[in-house]
């Protein structure tokens, strides 16, 4: 899209977006990597432009503001907003916020974002539903309904109108201020309004539209409610349904029988799309796990009460806590017509919380490996042989020192601290760690290639050597082979750790990534290492891919963005070559 005498693109992959600002010659500008999901909308004003990205129409909105100047992000901030209902002018964002049924356009400026406590609200009529979308035009923002459109100026409401758009746009149609016209058009419908100033325009409309009819719309407006409310329920959980993050979902009808379920309900009774609903639910229970929550939900059935438990689950030899809740349905009037489930992994996260504790004791171990090292350094050794083995002691001293930051770095910040660095010194600080000494079975080989990579070095490099570490783990004290290979491709820094040991079955690789799992957990085991490995690669913005067989080995790549690919002529090989000096 052009802005401002600028061409900017998106280049979109499976990990990353790129945008690219270039002259209107073609030549190239800038480059900044951006987050972005399935919906975009773009909105520009004057040097900025606005980016503005959700996963769905229901979500929240993540904003990225970029000056078309110089390339910069003024800033990435969330908004609990829809995409459709967040503008900008000069010096202030706008947002549609939804309170208890009841809308208002909150206001702050661009320059405290990350301050909403102090948003101006202006608070819009409460008969107004749906709302298709923010517009701001000529100092002012319009907010289209589907029965009406407000108008406001400097904190005030300066245009209220009641319309049925509703009738005529089954989605949000596009809008035009011009002079004193407003434009609405859609694929098959267009509407023009002019814009007059009416006083006393409510009392008007009032007594002409509703004096002769007041009881017959007084009940009009009940039956709409109801409607609404109904509607509104079966919206909700339609929504439910199609969203994977909220776990498994099961409705039952009062009767016990399965009517609807999501897909993560579906894989954990084992049943596919062509197995008919509406049996009893424990008809479909037909494996251990399934037990409890079938226990779960016949509880809540025939008390008619809704819970909240926590249940273990063991899926295929794995241990899983799910927190589970039943939802009683009723109907309008309070008749019991059945109830949601709901059944999350919360594995993970109490994973988290364990890790989180396990961060503040490693922190406090610091200090006592701190002061193992500066006694040892003030130990007075005279034999050469003494001192080889204190230098051994500041060696393991210094590792354990790295690996106790493994923990507070996972448990503790999620910040990237990115610098240039170079391929070939982050793999051989990564070499360097194991001594020889300590893992006489192990021949370590190298195949380096050199070259510039932007990237917390130190977060890196603790990745890559527990992946380093598993591989040796992986002989179990046998003899073998672990090389270390770098080289780039298009867009990505590639560090592959690759071994001749005995290789992976399917079913072990494809739990291999899975937060916290570990194949030692009998020899003390955490999985803490591959959690490192995972969580530094995605702050990278990056993967990690396994390749592995039986008896023949394993390597794992770690793919890192790398924005230097595409800028490598000659004159900035050589400006990477002395920065990296």
């Amino acid at each position: 899209f052009l802005v401002n005498n600028r061409i900017i693109t998106l280049d979109r992959s499976e990990t990353i977006t790129l945008m690219k600002i270039y002259e209107l010659s073609g030549k190239y500008l800038f480059v900044n990597r951006l987050e972005l999901f399935n919906n975009i909308e773009i909105q520009n004003r004057n040097n900025y432009i606005y980016i503005l990205t959700s996963v769905s129409e229901h979500s929240h909105t993540l904003v990225h503001c970029i000056n078309t100047e110089n390339g910069d992000i003024i800033f990435n901030e969330w908004f609990n907003s829809k995409i459709k209902h967040i503008s900008f002018s000069d010096n202030n964002y706008y947002r549609l916020v939804q309170n208890s049924g009841k809308y208002s356009l909150n206001s702050g400026k661009l320059n405290s974002v990350n301050n909403k406590i102090n948003e101006q609200k202006v608070n819009l009529p409460i008969h107004l539903i749906e709302p298709y979308y923010l517009h701001y035009s000529n100092s002012r923002n319009c907010i289209l309904f589907k029965n009406g459109i407000v108008s406001v100026k400097n904190g005030s409401i300066v245009g209220n109108d009641f319309f049925p758009f509703g009738e005529y746009f089954n989605s949000a149609p596009e809008m035009i201020i011009f002079k004193d016209y407003l434009y609405l058009t859609s694929d098959y419908n267009s509407l023009i309004f002019r814009i007059n100033k009416i006083n006393y325009w409510y009392v008007n409309k009032f007594l002409n539209d509703f004096s002769d009819i007041l009881l017959p719309l007084f009940l009009f407006l009940t039956a709409l409610i109801f409607l609404q409310l109904y509607r509104h329920q079966t919206r909700l959980l339609n929504e439910l349904i199609s969203l994977s993050s909220v776990g498994a979902i099961f409705i039952i009808d009062k009767n016990g029988r399965l009517i609807r379920t999501n897909p993560l309900g579906k894989d954990f009774l084992g049943i596919s799309d062509n197995i008919p609903k509406r049996k009893f639910f424990n008809q479909y229970c037909n494996y251990d796990h399934t037990k409890p929550v079938d226990e779960l939900i016949e509880k809540s059935l025939k008390t008619k009460e809704s819970y909240t438990q926590r249940i273990n689950i063991n899926v295929d030899g794995t241990n899983k806590e799910w927190l589970c809740n039943t939802i009683i349905l009723t109907n309008i009037a309070g008749r019991f017509r059945g109830l949601v489930f709901t059944g999350i992994d919360i594995t993970e996260q109490l994973e988290r919380n364990r890790l989180s504790n396990w961060a503040q004791l490693a922190h406090d171990m610091q200090t006592n490996l701190s002061t193992i090292r500066l006694n040892a350094e003030q130990i007075d050794i005279i034999s050469e042989n003494n001192k080889a083995r204190q230098k051994k002691i500041f060696h393991q001293v210094n590792l354990l020192i790295e690996r106790v930051r493994d923990i507070v770095t996972v448990g503790r910040t999620d910040k990237l601290d990115m610098q240039i660095a170079s391929s070939a010194e982050i793999f051989m600080a990564v070499r360097n760690e194991f001594d020889d000494l300590m893992f006489p079975n192990i021949q370590f080989q190298t195949n380096l290639s050199d070259f510039p990579i932007e990237c917390d070095k130190a977060k890196l490099i603790r990745a890559l050597r527990n992946a380093t570490e598993n591989a040796i783990k992986a002989f179990k004290g046998g003899l073998g082979t672990v090389t270390l290979i770098s080289y780039e491709e298009e867009h990505n820094a590639c560090f592959v750790i690759r071994d001749n040991g005995p290789g992976m079955d399917d079913i072990v690789k494809k739990k291999m990534l899975t937060p916290y799992f570990t194949t030692a957990k009998s020899e003390g085991g955490s999985g803490i290492g591959t959690m490192i490995m995972q969580h530094v690669t995605e702050l990278h913005g990056g993967k990690i891919a396994i390749t592995s067989e039986p008896g023949k080995g394993t390597d794992v790549v770690f793919y890192i963005p790398n924005i230097f690919y595409k800028r490598k002529t000659s004159s900035n090989k050589r400006k990477f070559r002395n920065i990296l000096k």
